[in-house]
């Protein structure tokens, strides 16, 4: 292959792009794979289970993925850390801020489940959704999460 995907942000937001004339808001997910590189495999890389999910309208209602995310942690038998009871079988995640480029300051976090790494949410960057890129007018909140860690947990 030439090409693979790295992250899958850039393909829903295309899908967005192109459906930007709906009313909002605008709710789209996607469950695909993505190649990360894996110098101990023969190929060099490997193909990673991944969802992403936008929330797209015409002011941020990020709560309104976070929700979306703790309800989907939840069904992974996952629980907010700070919500965790004595004597609770469920992993536990939280969020820690983040700084990647796509997403706008101070409105991002990692999503760090068990103490791993999975996932990132947050308001994406007006320069990632504007003219240059997406055309994308509207407040976009974002999220990606990998799901392989869950195949080994379930």
């Amino acid at each position: 292959f030439e090409i693979v995907r790295t992250t899958l942000i850039p393909g829903i937001l295309k899908t967005l792009a192109n459906n930007k004339q709906l009313p909002p808001p605008i709710r789209l997910f996607e469950v695909g794979d993505v190649v990360i590189q894996e110098p101990t495999k023969e190929v060099g890389c490997k193909n990673v289970r991944r969802l992403v999910a936008v929330h797209c309208n015409m002011r941020s209602q990020f709560s309104l993925l976070h929700g979306a995310l703790d309800q989907l942690m939840y069904s992974l038998n996952c629980e907010p850390e700070h919500e965790q009871k004595e004597g609770s079988k469920r992993r536990t995640f939280k969020l820690e801020a983040s700084n990647d480029p796509a997403f706008f300051p101070g409105m991002q976090a990692h999503i760090i489940c068990s103490g791993i790494k999975i996932g990132i949410i947050g308001e994406l960057h007006p320069e990632v959704l504007g003219k240059k890129c997406f055309e994308i007018n509207m407040p976009t909140s974002a999220l990606e999460l990998n799901l392989e860690p869950f195949l080994d947990w379930l």
